[in-house]
């Protein structure tokens, strides 16, 4: 079982996303040998390797990772306001914008359980680090879960009931900027989104994201979560 989500991003279509299940996505070819994984991408232009960082909390008890993903981002807008309509367009009242490393979990939470139950449980395991909140809502008072879902968070599957959302957005104390989404659909399924970034320079942003020589060939090997480059192996 690959111990980590790792995400290779090149230039134009040149990425590569190594999941859980060991799916393939984008151009390259991924092998599984023994304990570990490689995974190849051909020609990359410009390649940055990024591995998810830990979560901040423990999952809440019996609930499930379903998705996990890690990247570099020149400008995460951090939501500190209710959706709602400016200048024709459905956006966050407030918004923060900041670069950095950001790693994003979302988990589906047990039946039976509501997305208060969740919720609640994850601004207690807040309440155990220093931290400073932001903004926090629930219900209508949130706006529009479906902005949420699709324009906020990109992800579909968080769209639910507007009165069973609840968000929160914090600063942890050692620097880290996270964002909590819990909502219950429709079917009554549960989730609970996760987005943490690791703030750095635009300047750190851009080297991580920086060109490497053309025409060079990169093979990772993932070993226990770790990502490591490995020389002198090129696959055609």
């Amino acid at each position: 079982m690959l111990g980590c989500l790792m995400r290779i991003i090149g230039s134009g279509d040149d990425s590569l996303l190594i999941t859980r299940n060991g799916r393939r996505h984008g151009p390259g070819v991924w092998v599984r040998i023994g304990g570990f994984v490689l995974g190849v991408l051909a020609s990359v232009e410009g390649v940055w390797a990024g591995v998810v960082q830990a979560a901040p909390f423990e999952p809440y008890l019996h609930s499930t990772l379903i998705e996990e993903s890690a990247e570099v981002v020149p400008e995460y807008r951090l939501a500190l306001g209710m959706m709602k309509k400016v200048n024709g367009v459905i956006v966050p009242e407030e918004s923060r914008f900041i670069a950095g490393e950001l790693s994003r979990y979302t988990y589906r939470i047990p039946d039976g359980h509501r997305s208060e139950d969740a919720f609640r449980y994850y601004q207690s395991m807040l309440q155990g680090v220093a931290h400073t909140e932001l903004f926090r809502c629930s219900g209508r008072s949130c706006g529009s879960s479906n902005h949420w879902a699709n324009t906020q968070f990109g992800i579909s599957r968080l769209y639910g009931l507007e009165r069973e959302q609840h968000y929160l957005a914090a600063q942890i104390g050692d620097g880290r900027w996270l964002a909590l989404y819990a909502v219950q659909r429709g079917n009554k399924r549960v989730f609970v989104h996760l987005d943490v970034v690791r703030p750095v320079s635009r300047s750190e942003t851009n080297k991580l994201t920086g060109r490497l020589s053309s025409g060079k060939r990169l093979l990772v090997e993932v070993i226990g979560g770790t990502p490591a480059p490995v020389d002198g192996v090129i696959v055609e």
